[in-house]
């Protein structure tokens, strides 16, 4: 496990509320290779900067839960600053309220496990995710589409899944669901089982959260910031040796922080972007061409339990029915992780 950042851009993520996590999965040569990034739009300068990245060949529950750990104990001691929790700690100053972050099973309960690691009383993984986790809508929204078929485009169907977001009570919320489980067919079926898991309505609807509610308004609900912190990091190329990938993300990101403080002194931005209306739509029609090549569907199963209907969704709330062809045991796969090592000794930018 690497882990990479500049002093500044720690003491910079420890005076944010709240902020975005995601793992890159096509940057490093090494397949079994991935990165996590932590990045937020300061929406003072309208730019994203990313406050540190992870690069580990672990992708489990256990993976994330170590990286987490790993990555904020070192931010402290570097920082010179302790790590704090608003519903752990109970104070405002300088402590994380939110965290925003796909569906990823793995990722949110690393991350409740990390909790559970700081938190004197050792609550549970789930009781923590409730009270910090808020998953990206955009996700949520694509899940949707997914389910969504040629004869149902012009429906309500789309608005009636989408309700779910805005339902004005826990009891409301759930009543949508069993409405939908009632009247829908077996794949949207399988999609609001997922729906309904506690954990998942948390993050996704505010009167489930168990999150200070004002809290909750105010994060911006979706990875944007981290997906495009990761798209950029792809500019020198895919698939690129550990060391150059390093070295490419580090020179990124002194660029970021530079551009920060001559904004912070100066009040320059960094480029000036065109904002015509052909521009604009013109970016709009390439999105869409890049959200049609990820489309795909699969037909799910529903004998599954509460667990592993978490296991089995998608990052973006998708549910997936497993491959039964070329399947691994979960043994299996856990010795292939964890046959490549890699240093865990972090690497601090200089």
């Amino acid at each position: 496990m690497i882990i990479c950042f500049f002093q500044q851009q720690v003491k910079l993520l420890f005076q944010q509320d709240s902020f975005e996590v995601d793992m890159s999965f096509k940057r490093i040569r090494q397949k079994d290779i991935n990165e996590i990034i932590f990045a937020n739009l300061i929406p003072s300068h309208g730019k994203i900067i990313t406050w540190g990245r992870i690069l580990t060949n672990m992708d489990s529950v256990q993976g994330y839960q170590l990286a987490f750990e790993r990555f904020f104990s070192t931010a402290s001691k570097v920082a010179e600053t302790p790590v704090k929790w608003k519903h752990v700690h109970e104070t405002a100053v300088n402590s994380f309220s939110a965290v925003v972050m796909d569906m990823c099973p793995k990722q949110m309960k690393g991350f409740g496990r990390y909790l559970k690691t700081v938190d004197p009383q050792r609550r549970s993984w789930d009781w923590h995710a409730r009270r910090t986790v808020i998953f990206c809508r955009v996700h949520f929204f694509r899940s949707i589409e997914k389910l969504i078929r040629e004869d149902e485009a012009g429906l309500t169907l789309r608005s009636r899944l989408r309700s779910l977001l805005t339902c004005k009570t826990r009891d409301e919320y759930y009543q949508l669901c069993d409405l939908i489980t009632e009247h829908e067919r077996v794949e949207i079926q399988q999609w609001v089982r997922h729906k309904r898991h506690p954990v998942i309505a948390a993050g996704l609807n505010r009167a489930c959260s168990d999150m200070d509610p004002n809290v909750f308004d105010s994060v911006l609900k979706h990875t944007n910031a981290v997906e495009q912190a990761a798209n950029k990091s792809y500019a020198p190329g895919k698939r690129q040796d550990l060391l150059i990938a390093i070295k490419h993300a580090q020179t990124r990101d002194k660029r970021d922080l530079d551009q920060y403080r001559i904004r912070e002194d100066h009040n320059m931005t960094h480029v000036q972007r065109n904002t015509t209306l052909q521009a604009r739509y013109e970016e709009q029609m390439r999105k869409d061409k890049r959200i049609q090549l990820k489309r795909r569907r699969v037909e799910p199963s529903l004998d599954h339990n509460d667990d592993e209907i978490l296991t089995l969704a998608s990052s973006s709330g998708y549910v997936r029915t497993p491959s039964r062809r070329g399947s691994r045991s979960p043994a299996l796969r856990a010795r292939r992780s964890e046959s490549v090592g890699t240093s865990n000794r972090p690497i601090r930018y200089l």
